[in-house]
């Protein structure tokens, strides 16, 4: 009787040992999740914190200036432009109540405006007191304008680095990312799908501004002075739509 017991136990350990192992092998570690990138506030696009001033072409010529909620917009000569925003609130007459240290200046270009007049209040806001410039193109959507985006450009006939793109329009209508020709602005598509590979592949290899979470993804555009801010708005909805996000204006080399 002893021996078949001892046999019996034997057997049922060694069955024992089986099951245990085609469980262990059945079983699947799962995969850890990578770490959320937690989605900070974007760094280049400025946000009003206090109070902007708008600066609005009427598509005469003629340029309104007031504060982001105010409707009534007074008129005021273009000679009159750089001192208004010089002086401040406080010595003129535009309604403006509150003069912020570091304000937003927001300019809304007519579609008939050339971007060569849209350059000159560019700069002369510069030399007012800021470099938080937003342009607007429709409702919700801007391009901006920072000093050290014009920083990267670079001198002579060298190529810019190739974490910084540059959409140029040439005097033929040719769009050029980097100097490497990619479409017109009759037929941008080529573009537009240049800008979804550039940006994938930056997604797929993670490649994020330095410091941030945020994707590289900023577009600069240098336009002819001659262009129209509708053709300009076009483009800039182009690439948009190839996934760039901020996008810069450049108004270097248009100093008269």
């Amino acid at each position: 009787m002893r021996r078949p017991l001892v046999q019996l136990i034997f057997c049922l350990f060694v069955c024992s040992l089986f099951a245990c192992a085609v469980i262990k092998q059945n079983l699947k570690t799962p995969t850890p999740e990578p770490p959320v990138r937690a989605q900070l506030p974007d760094p280049l696009v400025p946000e009003i914190k206090d109070v902007a001033y708008v600066i609005k072409f009427d598509g005469t010529g003629a340029v309104n200036v007031g504060t982001q909620n105010n409707d009534n917009l007074e008129p005021v000569p273009d000679e009159e432009l750089k001192k208004l925003l010089l002086d401040g609130p406080s010595k003129n007459n535009s309604g403006l109540t509150t003069a912020p240290t570091d304000p937003i200046v927001i300019i809304e270009p007519a579609d008939t405006d050339k971007f060569e007049a849209l350059a000159q209040v560019i700069r002369r806001a510069r030399q007012a007191f800021t470099s938080r410039i937003k342009v607007r193109v429709s409702d919700g959507v801007y391009a901006f304008v920072r000093n050290d985006w014009e920083d990267r450009i670079p001198l002579g006939a060298g190529k810019p680095d190739p974490m910084t793109l540059i959409v140029a329009v040439d005097a033929g209508g040719n769009l050029l990312l980097n100097k490497d020709p990619n479409g017109t602005l009759s037929k941008p598509i080529l573009l537009r799908e240049r800008l979804e590979n550039v940006f994938k592949a930056r997604a797929d290899n993670g490649i994020f501004r330095p410091g941030t979470n945020i994707l590289e993804r900023t577009i600069l555009l240098k336009l002819p002075p001659s262009m129209t801010w509708k053709d300009a708005s076009a483009l800039i909805r182009v690439v948009r739509e190839g996934g760039a996000d901020p996008i810069g204006l450049l108004v270097v080399g248009l100093e008269k």
